[in-house]
């Protein structure tokens, strides 16, 4: 499939185009306007084999004036994650856009991997050989190139400028906001005080109070102009508490070049030795170090001929492995080299270009992306579950059970042990925490947290067509048996990240969340979600109650009472519009 964005009266021109290439209309998609532009790319309908691209495509919330097209483009690579070859058109020469990319970075997507332009009109023979020669990007070259060359601070800036205007309706004007709003940091939004303004500003477009509303926009550009522009007020982070991260460099003017570069916002520790960075992360029992930033490659010496005994990818596979941290590796190695290595290892980090770590600009984006990683750390720090059965790897077997295990190993790296003094027998495995490590620094760690969501979904709107007027489920099967996710005594991941799921659903959806609840009251709902999940009907416990049920689901009443879930927990009760904003 091909994707060509343009506006509505040069539609038959691509129809005349695509007809001498000798493609099937069937096989084109045309994008005339935002919503055929969302539905197309969000939905992920089009698997494009090329993406062309109008550099003077004003779809309305693009102003044309400044050339939208770029914008659209920026929003394919930031927003939709697109990858595909996209290639620009205008009637304007490739020299005019080069000239305004010193003033304005979004023209500099001229020069990003799996770009390239052509000028208007163009012959079939020229758009066949500009696509012959523009292939779509890697998943780490589209990091590369969002963080780069996407993170449009001035865009926004353009845009709130050109069309913040008093005309437009609420409804354009929330559209605005949430245009903008991706290529903001959570921080970033609080410094501009955004939420605040838009409603500010709603009000005064229903008061139909224009002075108002030109005095709030004035306001409004002034924060944004200072804290989002690359020359604007870098400001530090006096009075919250600074981040700690690890530095490692094999030279010593870089790993000093880094540090003045990032301690006023965060808290350095730095070494040039592989061996000294573990020593330093099996130290870190507390997981005070929320980043690590590596030099790809090190070497013992200056003349860059002996390796050190770690490599930079090796320790960030031991960060990976032994806590909750952000991961970054700067390099100057091929692409294709840093790629095959991280396959091979199979964990996942982000990766910065040393040579694009110059500018002050460069270096604010770095900050802004470095910071983001490390509050996303902090949060999931800060919510892991705290129950003992969360970290527990070990229980008791008797003889029976030591020769079934032994027989039959599940491929979990499941070990029997003896204690000679006792004579007893245990049986360990790797803990739900390993587990979850694993997920989050996995490669493929999207997918795997997918399947999660899509087995909870399948659940959740299994019990809703269930729910009667009385809020019962009547008929409901045994979910564990029904859905496949059984919680085996050798704790797995994924049933018990399912089951957590529909457990806490259950309770906000029947309890909601007040501060306070009688004891008797939470053994009333915590019976009443057993016996949903558990089994047919409402039965009575049977040999276990509730604490068991919850503690195999590492689940506490006053952390569900308090929010106090895994992030992506939290996001799949929002998009079930079970917990409100708040």
């Amino acid at each position: 499939m091909n994707c060509i964005i343009c506006n509505a009266g040069q539609k038959s021109f691509f129809v005349k185009l695509i007809s001498e290439m000798k493609l099937i209309e069937d096989d084109v998609v045309f994008i005339i306007d935002n919503y055929e532009l969302h539905t197309a790319f969000s939905n992920i309908i089009i698997p494009m084999s090329f993406i062309l691209v109008d550099v003077e495509t004003d779809f309305g919330n693009y102003g044309s004036d400044f050339f939208g097209g770029f914008d659209i483009a920026a929003d394919l690579r930031r927003i939709y994650k697109i990858r595909n070859q996209i290639v620009f058109h205008s009637t304007f020469s490739k020299e005019y856009f080069e000239k305004l990319s010193q003033s304005d970075i979004k023209f500099k997507l001229l020069y990003g991997r799996g770009s390239s332009f052509i000028r208007y009109p163009f012959s079939v023979e020229a758009i066949k050989e500009k696509l012959l020669n523009t292939t779509p990007i890697s998943a780490a070259t589209l990091h590369d190139v969002v963080t780069m060359l996407c993170d449009l601070k001035g865009i926004v800036i353009d845009k709130l400028n050109h069309e913040l205007r008093f005309e437009k309706d609420v409804k354009n004007l929330q559209q605005l906001f949430s245009t903008i709003e991706p290529y903001l940091s959570n921080e970033q939004k609080q410094l501009i005080e955004m939420a605040e303004f838009m409603e500010k500003l709603l009000q005064s477009i229903k008061n139909n109070d224009r002075s108002m509303f030109l005095s709030h926009k004035d306001l409004f550009l002034r924060l944004c102009t200072r804290h989002l522009t690359q020359s604007g007020n870098i400001e530090s982070r006096l009075g919250k508490s600074k981040h700690t991260i690890l530095l490692i460099d094999d030279r010593e003017d870089e790993l000093e070049k880094y540090e003045e570069e990032l301690l006023k916002d965060f808290d350095v520790l730095k070494t040039s030795s592989g061996t000294e960075a573990i020593e330093i992360l099996k130290s870190d029992s507390t997981n005070n170090i929320k980043a690590i930033i590596s030099d790809w490659r090190l070497f013992e010496d200056d003349t860059l001929t002996y390796w050190q005994s770690l490599q930079g990818y090796e320790i960030l596979e031991f960060a990976s492995k032994s806590g909750i941290r952000a991961l970054f590796a700067l390099t100057s190695q091929a692409d294709y080299v840093v790629h095959h290595i991280r396959n091979l290892m199979g964990i996942r980090f982000s990766m910065f270009k040393k040579e694009n770590l110059i500018s002050p600009g460069q270096w604010k984006v770095f900050a802004d992306v470095l910071q983001e990683a490390c509050n996303e750390t902090l949060q999931i720090i800060a919510n892991i579950p705290e129950s003992d059965n969360w970290r527990k790897a070990e229980r008791v077997i008797d003889k029976a059970e030591e020769d079934r295990i032994k027989k039959k190993n599940s491929g979990r790296n499941i070990l029997v042990r003896k204690d000679n003094n006792t004579s007893t027998t245990y049986v360990s495995y790797p803990s739900l925490h390993q587990q979850y490590l694993g997920y989050l620094h996995d490669k493929d760690r999207d997918s795997l947290f997918r399947a999660v969501e899509e087995k909870a979904d399948e659940i959740w709107q299994y019990l809703i067509g269930l729910r009667n007027e009385h809020n019962e489920y009547i008929g409901v099967d045994v979910l564990r048996h029904r859905f496949n996710v059984e919680t085996p005594k050798d704790a797995l991941l994924f049933p018990v990240l399912v089951l957590r799921r529909i457990w806490m659903a259950l309770w906000y959806y029947h309890v909601g969340e007040p501060k306070k609840l009688s004891q008797e009251e939470i053994t009333k709902y915590s019976k009443f979600i057993y016996a949903v999940i558990q089994y047919q009907g409402f039965t009575q416990f049977v040999g276990n109650n509730q604490s068991v049920e919850q503690t195999k689901l590492c689940i506490s009443i006053s952390q569900v009472r308090n929010r106090k879930m895994l992030p992506e927990e939290y996001a799949w009760m929002r998009k079930w519009q079970i917990l409100v904003v708040g």
